[in-house]
């Protein structure tokens, strides 16, 4: 400070400061010691007090039960300090691992994050090469440097140094950077052509004049072209909600044509040109009008099918299934029959879990086997308003899936009865099954009544009954 020029009076202020300071050691949470630094040569330690530190850990170590890591304790010299010193603290305090200066700058990845380092330091972190010395693990981070970069991001400020081409500054995950061709675009020209002012915003000025002649040739996007600058999503939030007829429609297809041609022209494949955009969109669009508003015939309502008797000496048992989305379960409904229409038995049973709708018809013509069996009738005619179950129980072919495999269980059980046949109708002829299915979500196991069903569904047993006659 002397060489430098400075005060006397200031330089004894500093060496004040610096003869003043002192240092003590906690030792259960008591401050211990006065240790007061002094200019020269630092102190070394002895092998003795080193021999002693070794004590103080020995007793730590059985007071608490716990014992220090010896493999994971590394020992840090400076370049100055002997190799044989080196090797007697080593043996000293029981460590095997003693770092160089490249392991120590290794291990100042945590520190910075918590502490700030000198600039030099960290200058010569970021400048160190792969050609430098050091270990595999250093040499391999100093390998991943070109890939860290390449995944780097800008954060776009005043815009100026951001290259538009090659650049990743766009704010989209996975697409960072942009991928068209943009022939018309120089390689040095800045994000900040694009983007101007504060708050931020586009410059339409540099939009394509290609694609702003076909805007403007559509009268029908004028006003939205002439708006407010905006984002894609907000332009298309405003089409949905234009009161323009067809305006989504149009706004849709030209957007396909437009991109259909630019990939074109990035691929260097042959394409119309970019005037041929718009009558291309209205043939477009007419064709797909001339198909979706085509009016279809409409089919006879076909007349409401009843139940019917079973044949002579035969049982009637119908089944359905039903799904209750709001509790994740499912319900099963079954009606026996005579030929006389009265009842033998019935059953609602719940499904615990979810289940697709043909899984709840095939576990539903399951039950329906299973209960027919259990009620002891031989001569059965099974009915359900399932098409699909019906038909594949009529089927020989295998069905390799969970659905399958019950029906497969259901085909097998089948052959236990005397006689038996299989049918399909329609909801309005199986009412009661279904009636049985819905009413499963008021319980939580198996219910069956025998020669009668639920008074809550009566009327809809008597409803088949009264179609009889």
């Amino acid at each position: 400070m002397v060489r430098m020029g400075f005060h006397e009076r200031w330089i004894s202020l500093i060496m004040e400061c610096i003869s003043t300071v002192s240092y003590s050691f906690l030792i259960n949470g008591e401050p211990t010691g006065h240790i007061t630094l002094t200019r020269g040569s630092p102190p070394r330690a002895s092998l003795l007090e080193c021999q002693k530190i070794q004590e103080i850990l020995a007793t730590y170590e059985k007071a608490s039960g716990q014992q220090l890591n010896r493999a994971k304790t590394t020992l840090f010299f400076s370049r100055n300090t002997p190799q044989a010193m080196q090797e007697g603290l080593k043996d000293i305090l029981g460590v095997e691992k003693c770092l160089s200066r490249q392991w120590y700058k290794l291990s100042l990845t945590y520190t910075m994050n918590c502490f700030k380092l000198p600039v030099t330091l960290c200058k010569e972190i970021e400048e160190a090469s792969a050609k430098a010395k050091g270990s595999f693990a250093w040499r391999s981070i100093l390998k991943a440097k070109d890939l860290i970069k390449f995944g780097l991001s800008w954060r776009v400020g005043d815009r100026t140094k951001i290259p538009i081409k090659g650049s990743n500054w766009l704010i989209d995950e996975g697409h960072r950077r942009v991928l068209s061709p943009l022939t018309n675009v120089p390689m040095d020209t800045r994000v900040a052509e694009l983007i101007h002012g504060s708050p931020p915003t586009w410059n339409v000025n540099k939009a394509c004049p290609i694609v702003t002649l076909i805007w403007d040739s559509a009268l029908d996007f004028s006003e939205l072209w002439n708006s407010v600058p905006m984002s894609f999503r907000d332009l298309v939030r405003k089409v949905v909600h234009s009161a323009s007829d067809l305006l989504l429609e149009k706004f849709a297809v030209t957007c396909w044509l437009l991109w259909h041609k630019h990939n074109h022209d990035r691929l260097n494949l042959p394409s119309e040109d970019y005037s041929q955009t718009r009558n291309r969109a209205q043939a477009y669009l007419h064709e797909y009008l001339s198909v979706t508003t085509e009016e279809k015939a409409k089919k006879p309502k076909p007349p409401p099918v009843r139940w019917k008797l079973p044949l002579t000496n035969y049982y009637k048992v119908n089944f359905d299934g039903a799904i209750f989305k709001e509790s994740n379960a499912g319900g099963i409904g079954v009606v026996i029959r005579d030929n006389a229409g009265m009842v033998i038995a019935t059953l609602s049973q719940k499904v615990h879990g979810t289940h697709t709708v043909e899984m709840i018809e095939a576990l539903a013509a399951k039950r329906a086997i299973i209960f027919a069996k259990e009620v002891g009738v031989a001569d059965v005619e099974f009915e359900g308003d399932a098409e699909n179950v019906i038909r594949d129980l009529s089927s020989n072919d295998p069905i390799h899936t969970p659905y399958g495999l019950v029906l497969e269980d259901a085909t097998a059980m089948l052959q236990e009865f005397q006689r038996f046949s299989m049918s399909h109708t329609r909801r309005s002829g199986n009412t009661v099954a279904h009636a049985l299915a819905r009413r499963a979500s008021e319980c939580n196991s198996s219910l069956i009544w025998m020669e009668e069903v639920p008074p809550d569904i009566t009327h809809v047993l008597l409803n088949d009954f009264f179609a009889l006659n």
